[in-house]
């Protein structure tokens, strides 16, 4: 367990900046260390976790707001005012969704030679043309550190973010097929 009063200020504006730099507990403990922080050793075992798991869903949630955001945006640039209204108020949900133009990249946490395809996870996005705004995203991983661990035994209860068995290879158009299905799903939702 954690205790919230821990979460300090400085300690969430530490691991937030340690996050958007891609770097983890162990990078937090070095940096405290070398700052001569106290409790560098036990900052990074215990709350760097709780708080990255607090701001993590934070993020999650606002990034999710801020898509959706941009597919309204992107649906009102891209169709008449009439069916706009339409979608976005359902008149009736046996209209015909929006057509909307997107594009799709995919990158990866490791580079790639060309050759070898042995990459652990990925991240893609769709990004609306008119708007130039991303109107989704997707992470891909084929490995859960925590499940790995606990191969013997069923693992912990936890958030698993396995969620793909093919090819790395294959990461890319997989990625790109859950981000058209989470749109068509959305938009009769939202």
């Amino acid at each position: 367990t954690y205790d919230k009063a821990s979460h300090y200020l400085t300690n969430v504006t530490f691991v937030l900046g340690l996050l958007a730099a891609g770097c983890g507990s162990t990078e937090s403990s070095i940096i405290a260390s070398f700052l001569s922080l106290p409790g560098a050793q036990c900052f990074s075992q215990n709350q760097f976790a709780a708080i990255e798991e607090e701001l993590g869903s934070l993020m999650r949630e606002t990034a999710n707001k801020s898509m959706d955001e941009a597919l309204c945006t992107e649906v009102q640039m891209t169709v008449p005012s009439s069916k706009y209204q339409k979608w976005k108020y359902r008149y009736s949900p046996a209209d015909p969704l929006p057509e909307i133009a997107a594009s799709y990249d995919m990158g990866w946490q490791k580079r790639s030679s060309g050759r070898t395809y042995d990459l652990i996870s990925g991240h893609g996005m769709m990004i609306g043309c008119q708007s130039s705004k991303i109107v989704d995203a997707v992470i891909l991983s084929k490995k859960c550190n925590i499940c790995s661990i606990a191969s013997s035994n069923p693992p912990p209860p936890h958030t698993c973010p396995k969620n793909y068995e093919g090819s790395s290879k294959g990461m890319e158009a997989e990625g790109s097929l859950a981000c058209a299905q989470e749109q068509e799903r959305g938009n009769m939702q939202l």
